[in-house]
């Protein structure tokens, strides 16, 4: 009878934690999905300062659009950072395949940011 009533404490007590962690894990996401910001990426918000709510309201509509349109690029930067990454921290220390990732680094950078600038004089023309 001990035995048994000892393995029904136990699972009874797994069963409240385990309860109580995925109580835990869904307040996180949930807490996440209704604080995200709506709207521009904070690093934009110098651009809207001084302009009217018209004005804001094409600008945040245009860097929704541009910054899905950027997509590939952002991956393709984030790739490269995370080859450079393994590159430096691979073993024995390769300086040529360090130096090809930082350059792949640079490429994608600097791809990206011509493509934000581009979309940004294009977006102010319209303005």
């Amino acid at each position: 009878m001990t035995r048994t009533m000892n393995s029904k404490t136990w699972l009874i007590t797994a069963l409240i934690i385990s309860l109580g962690v995925n109580l835990l894990i869904v307040g996180v996401v949930i807490g996440r999905v209704i604080s995200a910001p709506i709207g521009p990426p904070h690093h934009f918000n110098w651009m809207m300062e001084e302009v009217d709510e018209q004005t804001r309201d094409k600008l945040r509509s245009s860097i929704r659009k541009n910054m899905k349109a950027t997509r590939p690029m952002r991956q393709g930067l984030r790739s490269a950072q995370r080859d450079l990454h393994e590159a430096i921290a691979t073993e024995p220390f390769d300086k040529q395949q360090i130096s090809k990732s930082f350059e792949q680094l640079r490429l994608q950078s600097s791809e990206l940011q011509e493509a934000m600038h581009q979309q940004m004089l294009n977006t102010l023309g319209q303005l």
